[in-house]
């Protein structure tokens, strides 16, 4: 059996189905005695599968040339491995991601990793857009619809090509395209109406209007004309563009924030344990907008014995299911920081103040108390629903040229003996350098870049966040409690 798959320049080829030797058997001829012809149309087929070098012209066919490879050599013929059912066949729904490269060939990246990647025919592209998550139904190895779950691009910055200027009553009117380009992409995208002052290869703003259903592919509609060059300060608004990222809130979750007040006489807030006599103190980077986790570590009475205390901001307290915020955050996921600001998972009232553990204000928190014995060995977690006061908001660079005075003394203390029981149990450390860029805050040019350097003091808070998490995890398991985690898929 044969099954035909375009590649990724568009040419169709064919290939055999995957059997193993010792079960491969001559196919039957037909009743006519002639072999059937392979189909015209395009099947769901094999992409990675084809050898990189089958192609190549001028590169020479070692099968019929006379090479031979010994055995146990690298070039040694051995058995593909299996890669898990292609969709010939196969009568299903299946989830896809679409990729589009630079010729403009659609190809859909399976979720499924046991389904390898499948050519996406033409007809479909009114539908689709590079980046799409979509569904399709396949039947008899061929797509026989496809439907879109979410598209990943809603703005784009690409260049103008015009292409025709028409003439009506009400004037002339031209008509164009935005190219969108990028290392490994390209896609053109309609544009029905050009403003005037626009010219040829000018750089846009552009939505992106998907008309579901009328038989037309995405169309753009100009926001803004940037001109023949895009500036340095535009890298943000694009980065933002390709992944959706929202810098602003909506006014009704902003509201929503805005209406939270700390009341420590609440009614809410009784059954806190009150952790404001814990000198717990924030260590960040200069440049960090907001504190997330506190800490403090105290000597206990027995000899080399240490309690770990962490402290996070209690979002959960603000943050509630079926709410405006709750949705947003959802949304986002996460907060997303660039060298000159943040898009924040929550509005400002809360990421910048209520949910920031701010020097020398009462918080709310969730916290922890971990016993270690000279070893490093934990003894002991407790939890806590607390209030705690920071007394300091200190960054890497200030304690670590502090870390011999006496006051930090218990805090590097435990420290390294936590960093030494990890490495006896085999921990690998990705101890790399970073880069830290400088940019003109007025233009955005990047005016210098250099090795952010890291010290002790990042390496105290990374241990101490690592000691929390696995304390955290333990305490969980121990009280048989479900909880989300996440893991490192192959």
């Amino acid at each position: 059996m044969s099954n035909v798959f375009y590649d990724r320049s568009g040419k169709p080829h064919t290939i055999k189905s995957k059997k193993t030797e010792s079960s491969e058997k001559p196919s039957k001829p037909s009743s006519s005695g002639k072999k059937k012809p392979s189909p015209k149309s395009p099947t769901l087929g094999v992409k990675k599968s084809e050898s990189k070098f089958s192609k190549e012209p001028g590169r020479k066919d070692k099968s019929k040339s006379g090479f031979k490879s010994k055995p146990g050599s690298r070039f040694e013929k051995r058995p593909r491995p299996e890669r898990g059912p292609s969709p010939q066949g196969l009568a299903q729904t299946l989830k896809a991601t679409v990729d589009m490269n630079k010729k403009g060939t659609a190809y859909l990246i399976f979720e499924s990793k046991s389904i390898e990647d499948a050519f996406l025919p033409k007809h479909f592209l009114d539908q689709v857009f590079h980046g799409d998550r979509v569904e399709i139904k396949v039947a008899d190895g061929r797509i026989q619809s496809v439907k879109v779950l979410e598209h990943r691009f809603k703005e784009i910055f690409g260049r103008i090509r015009i292409q025709s200027q028409k003439f009506s009553q009400k004037g002339a009117r031209r008509t164009g395209v935005l190219v969108y380009e990028r290392k490994k992409t390209r896609a053109e995208i309609w544009v029905g109406v050009l403003p005037e002052k626009i010219n040829d290869q000018d750089w846009v703003h552009a939505k992106i209007h998907f008309d579901h259903g009328k038989g037309e592919g995405p169309w753009a509609e100009i926001i803004e004309i940037i001109g023949p060059e895009i500036p340095a300060s535009y890298d943000i608004a694009m980065v933002a563009g390709e992944f959706n990222l929202k810098e602003h809130h909506t006014p009704q979750a902003v509201k929503e924030a805005e209406a939270f007040k700390l009341d420590l006489n609440s009614p809410d807030l009784a059954d806190r344990t009150d952790l404001r006599h814990l000198p717990f103190i924030t260590i960040d980077g200069e440049t960090a907008r907001d504190f997330d986790d506190a800490v403090y570590v105290e000597r206990l009475k027995s000899p080399q014995a240490y309690r770990l205390w962490v402290a996070i901001a209690d979002v959960s307290h603000y943050v509630k299911a079926g709410t405006v915020l709750d949705a947003e955050a959802y949304e986002r996921a996460t907060s997303v920081y660039f060298p000159e600001r943040a898009f924040h998972m929550l509005p400002r009232a809360l990421s910048e103040d209520l949910c920031s553990l701010k020097p020398r204000v009462p918080r709310l928190s969730m916290a922890c108390s971990i016993d270690f014995d000279d070893q490093g060995n934990p003894s002991h977690t407790k939890m806590y629903s607390a209030i705690i006061e920071s007394r300091r908001r200190a960054t890497y660079t200030e304690i670590e040229a502090e870390k011999n005075d006496p006051q930090h003394a218990d805090l590097f203390a435990l420290y390294r003996i936590l960093r030494q029981a990890r490495t006896r149990r085999g921990s690998v450390d990705f101890d790399f350098p970073e880069s830290e860029i400088h940019l003109n805050e007025t233009t955005g040019e990047p005016l210098d870049i250099f090795v952010r350097e890291r010290n002790d003091a990042h390496r105290l808070i990374e241990e101490f966040m690592i000691a929390a998490n696995e304390a955290t995890s333990r305490w969980m398991i121990e009280k048989d409690l479900p909880f989300i985690y996440r893991i490192h898929e192959e």
